[in-house]
């Protein structure tokens, strides 16, 4: 009889899962079916049923296990309810299968809420902070675990909330279109530049135009992530040169100056008073990435940055879509 049971259940959860993709109602139905023969009947039963009804819905059967697994290691972070913990993880199976998830396999999608909740960021807002790694997955060809790092790291570095991770994966990609690195190069590499980058003053649209700016430059994403931050680094602990410098341009700390001059134009006004001396901006930065960063800065009058601006645009409003329609 239990074997019966197990396969009318199996069956009815390949159909489910067929006739009507992933609505909330179906992607519901088809998770309490395998609920049903997963804890009513037991594994044994599941098993051979699976092999009488077909490889089809073994893969299904799979996929939904992992799943199931992947959300009951989410819910050690989250303590949501049965109620809830099925809620989401219906949510993940109708991201999985639209444009508001990207497109990314389900598993994934629940690895990435993972990573997203270890974070602390937790509830409604995770969702929203997946939606967004999720859809810039898919525009830069990259795993939604990837993209949800670059994002969390740029968050919490900025303390913003789960609302604006669709402007931040818009300035990354504004910034990957200016710029040398791939899209995944950047999200693994972002994390100093916007921790420095934040604690320095610095806007994230602005952090975002001078990496790309300086990629060009560097041609690495590695590189590129020391040498930016090692160059922030020298305005928040500033040498006894650069101290005086900023000093004598008028203000009293390096936040001060980049607060009301950005970060570009805080090096600008340290040209005015170091021009394109190598030694006298050694002694300003004190370091060998951060001079080198400089130096790529200032050549030929700032054309890098001024170069890149143009090409950054007014607005990076709109970007990860732009770069979805390129795939």
């Amino acid at each position: 009889q239990g074997h019966t049971q197990a396969v009318a259940a199996i069956n009815s959860y390949r159909r489910a899962v067929a006739a009507a993709g992933a609505g909330n109602v179906s992607a519901g139905r088809s998770f309490d079916l395998f609920k049903f023969a997963k804890y009513a009947l037991g594994w044994t039963l599941v098993y051979r049923a699976i092999n009488l009804v077909g490889s089809g819905t073994s893969d299904m059967i799979v996929q939904t296990i992992k799943l199931d697994e992947a959300m009951r290691n989410v819910n050690v972070i989250a303590g949501m309810s049965e109620a809830e913990l099925k809620a989401v993880s219906v949510r993940l199976i109708e991201m999985s299968t639209s444009a508001e998830g990207g497109l990314q396999p389900v598993q994934d999608l629940a690895q990435a809420l993972y990573q997203i909740n270890s974070a602390g960021i937790i509830g409604a807002e995770s969702l929203k902070v997946l939606g967004a790694s999720s859809r810039a997955a898919m525009a830069g060809l990259s795993d939604t675990q990837t993209a949800a790092t670059a994002l969390i790291s740029v968050l919490n570095a900025y303390g913003f909330s789960a609302e604006q991770a669709g402007h931040v994966s818009d300035v990354l990609f504004q910034t990957v279109k200016i710029g040398v690195p791939r899209f995944e190069d950047l999200a693994t590499n972002i994390s100093l530049t916007a921790t420095v980058s934040a604690a320095l003053g610095v806007s994230v649209e602005e952090m975002g135009l001078a990496w790309g700016a300086l990629s060009r430059n560097m041609t690495d994403a590695a590189k590129t992530n020391i040498a930016l931050s090692q160059l922030m680094i020298a305005f928040l602990k500033p040498s006894e040169q650069m101290r005086a410098a900023i000093k004598l341009l008028g203000f009293d700390t390096g936040q001060a100056m980049v607060k009301q001059l950005g970060f570009i134009g805080s090096l600008k006004a340290l040209y005015s008073l170091a021009g394109t001396d190598a030694t006298v901006w050694a002694g300003l930065v004190q370091n060998r990435r951060a001079l080198q960063a400089a130096l790529a800065f200032i050549r030929e009058e700032f054309k890098l940055s001024t170069d890149a601006a143009e090409d950054y645009g007014k607005s990076v409003d709109g970007a990860t879509s732009a770069a979805q329609r390129e795939q």
